[in-house]
């Protein structure tokens, strides 16, 4: 009787790790996914504001 209830948690233990292991896969999938305009936004943001600053000196 006392195996079965080593069995039981150890099956509840490993279907917990592999829905943590799914979340944690599912949010690094999500968050690499960024569109193409979010990648490059602060270096446009940083090209305008050189720009700006070189045509108030000329």
């Amino acid at each position: 009787m006392r195996l079965k209830g080593f069995i039981f948690t150890a099956d509840a233990l490993f279907a917990l790790s592999l829905v943590l292991l799914v979340a944690y896969v599912w949010n690094a999938v999500a968050s690499g996914a960024d569109p193409e305009h979010l990648k490059y936004a602060q270096m446009r943001s940083l090209g305008r504001d050189y720009l700006a600053m070189s045509a108030e000196e000329g």
